[in-house]
């Protein structure tokens, strides 16, 4: 081709692409008048700059160049010759619908794209034998090529952003009645996922809350879905959510784009297992301890998405007082999305419950430590509403799952020593119903206040406040002696304390009157 057309068509395609949102190509006299021009022989050689790299800490993305179509200035004639960089690219611009170079710097920004897209998934796959260029700087995202020749380059980064296809063409430009060569700029257009995970209607914030067995706790996970290119080999985009021994069950699954709700196995795939460890399959959402999302990125109502997860799991009597049950998220993506056997990029979000307990202990007025004695814990202060409880060992009780035998009468083992697990924050009532063999029974009812040291700051410790664990400690004294009756019951013990001496009176009258004279 003899006429300068690639630098017209090239220009328009490209702005067509950066409406898409996909890449943005500024050739150097954007960037200044005067610029780094060179007047052209077939020796000169350009620069190719591509800034806005993704950046993971102190890790940059990098990125690789692959001549597609050779420049070459004709001295003879002051003209530029355009030709295919190898016989195997002109074979697929002609699938895309270009028959020769001429018609691909004619086409539209939809078939170029294509074309991009198609070399890079040749690339990767082995179809296509491109020698990767590197480039000779890498800086704070910043990835510099120079001495290349002239030509145009497709470009395709990697890393922990999804990134489109780049083109940049070294082509001669006419300045002052002159070709020149400039240097050319591309600003990538990356996308990183996200993803974020909450708890809902959380008592302390979305990253932590107090919770006690039974109790329904809401999850919501929110994650940024990205524009994969419509050829890339590796579209893998899911989530694996874990929850930690003492969380169980995925109830009440929703997956939303705004007000939209996501259709399963048409927008998303969701597996669920009854394992930590992902490997044991279950029907039974329920009793799931892990589950696995997989993304359709070619639906409409995901690419590009900003999408929300919702679900209800469960607090299970195996939460631990004091030890956080923690539920996690991880995102993963591939790191190079035309590598079909691409390493992953990983992406973690927690959250953490808490659960706590009260742990009482029976003395006499002498300190001693009393077996026999029995409580029942109330949540109002007039000792109604009975917490019910299932019972582990001697002494030791949790609170009763639907499922469990329950009982709300709890006695202390033979230390005197009685632990509750299992109860959320908040005010309960202690109230003695039984005292040990030979003492009065207690008439306080004792006021117990579960609140977490870090509450105020909604930043749970899984200690209490002004304790040093997750148990409220409570201690009842009992005397020795007869537990009086109530004011009400008077009448009733008198009655029996006078029929009891009746009764013995009248017994010994009997044994008096059958005792014979004279012996």
């Amino acid at each position: 081709m003899k006429k300068r057309l690639l630098r017209r068509v090239a220009t328009f395609g490209m702005s067509i692409l950066m409406a898409f949102g996909m890449i943005n190509v500024r050739a150097a006299q954007g960037e200044s008048a005067s610029g780094n021009g060179k007047e052209v022989t077939n020796a000169n050689t350009g620069t190719i700059t591509v800034r806005g790299l993704g950046q993971e800490g102190s890790t940059y993305d990098q990125v690789k160049a692959y001549k597609m179509i050779d420049i070459r200035y004709d001295e003879k004639t002051n003209e530029i010759i355009y030709s295919w960089a190898k016989d195997e690219i002109g074979a697929l611009a002609k699938q895309a619908g270009y028959d020769s170079v001429e018609d691909y710097t004619k086409g539209g920004d939809k078939a170029a794209k294509r074309l991009y897209e198609e070399i890079a998934k040749k690339i990767s796959t082995g179809e296509l034998t491109v020698t990767p260029i590197e480039p000779k700087e890498t800086a704070s995202g910043t990835a510099v090529f120079r001495d290349l020749s002239m030509g145009q380059y497709v470009l395709f980064a990697e890393g922990n952003y999804v990134y489109a296809p780049m083109t940049g063409t070294l082509e001669p430009e006419v300045l002052n009645g002159t070709y020149h060569l400039r240097d050319v700029f591309i600003e990538a257009k990356a996308e990183k996922p996200s993803i974020d995970k909450k708890i809902k209607d959380g008592s302390h914030g979305n990253e932590n809350d107090s919770v006690g067995v039974k109790d329904k706790i809401k999850f919501r996970l929110e994650t940024k879905v990205p524009n994969f290119p419509e050829k890339a080999v590796n579209k893998t985009f899911r989530l694996k959510d874990t929850m930690q021994e003492g969380l169980m069950g995925v109830e009440d699954f929703s997956v939303y784009n705004g007000n939209q709700k996501l259709s399963e196995n048409t927008d998303y795939r969701v597996t669920y297992y009854s394992d930590r460890e992902m490997t044991k399959k279950t029907e039974n959402e329920k009793n799931a301890c892990s589950f696995q999302i997989e993304f359709l990125v070619d639906s409409k109502n995901v690419s590009g998405a900003s999408l929300i997860i919702d679900y209800v799991s469960n607090a299970t009597a195996k939460m631990i007082p004091g030890t956080a049950s923690e539920n996690k998220v991880t995102l993963e993506w591939p790191k190079n999305v035309w590598k079909q056997d691409s390493d992953y990029n990983t992406k973690d979000q927690k959250v953490k419950v808490y659960t706590y307990g009260i742990k009482v202990i029976k003395y006499d007025d002498e300190n001693k430590k009393l077996f026999g004695a029995e409580f029942m814990l109330y949540k109002d202060q007039e000792c109604k509403e009975e917490v019910s409880f299932s019972k582990e060992s001697e002494g030791i009780y949790h609170v009763a799952t639907e499922e469990e035998v329950s009982s709300s009468t709890l006695a202390v083992n033979k230390d005197g020593q009685l632990t509750m697990k299992g109860l959320d924050e908040g005010n309960y009532y202690l109230k003695e119903t039984k005292a040990p063999t030979g003492y009065a029974l207690s008439k306080e009812v004792k006021k117990v206040t579960i609140q977490d040291s870090g509450s105020e700051s909604h930043q749970l410790t899984g200690k209490l406040k002004n304790d040093t664990d997750a148990y409220a400690d409570v201690t009842v004294i009992n005397k020795k002696g007869v537990t009086l009756p109530k004011t009400g019951d008077m009448g009733m013990f008198m009655l029996t304390v006078f029929g009891t001496m009746m009764a013995l009176s009248g017994i010994g009258i009997f044994f008096l009157a059958r005792k014979k004279p004279g012996k």
